[in-house]
């Protein structure tokens, strides 16, 4: 399939490119690890601020 020569894997190809979002290359555990870190970065200029 990664070839895409024949239609039906061209096909497979395409549909499996568009279902890609921003955050399809991020593991689950990137993902994670961003999430923690914004809530750190929020939680820090919180304190900063108060």
């Amino acid at each position: 399939m990664s070839d895409g020569r024949c239609p039906v894997c061209r096909a497979n190809r395409a549909r499996l490119q568009d279902q890609q979002g921003p955050f399809a290359a991020l593991s689950p555990t990137a993902l994670l690890a961003l999430i923690v870190g914004l809530l750190a970065v929020a939680l820090i200029a919180r304190q900063a601020l108060a």
